[in-house]
């Protein structure tokens, strides 16, 4: 997996740095990932929502997809077994 630093996502939406986290406030950007304290995001994520944006999908459409990849990021919970004695 490849990861996209704020700069390069700026630089493919064609936005500015207030603009893409409004966009992430109203639910229409995914959030970023902090790694070593840097905002970075899932490269296909961008790609894909760039191409839905291209393509002219309503603001409901992006939200849904948007909702759709911040709940894939989510890691699984895991079941814990109880040893039955």
């Amino acid at each position: 997996m490849y990861f996209l630093r704020l700069p390069t996502v700026l630089k493919h939406l064609g936005v500015s740095r207030s603009s893409l986290y409004k966009y992430i406030a109203d639910g229409l950007f995914t959030k970023q990932i902090k790694i070593g304290g840097c905002a970075v995001w899932p490269e296909h994520e961008v790609k894909k929502l760039f191409r839905y944006y291209l393509q002219g999908e309503s603001k409901e459409q992006i939200r849904k997809q948007v909702s759709l990849l911040m709940s894939s990021r989510k890691p699984k919970a895991s079941v814990k077994k109880e040893n039955a004695s």
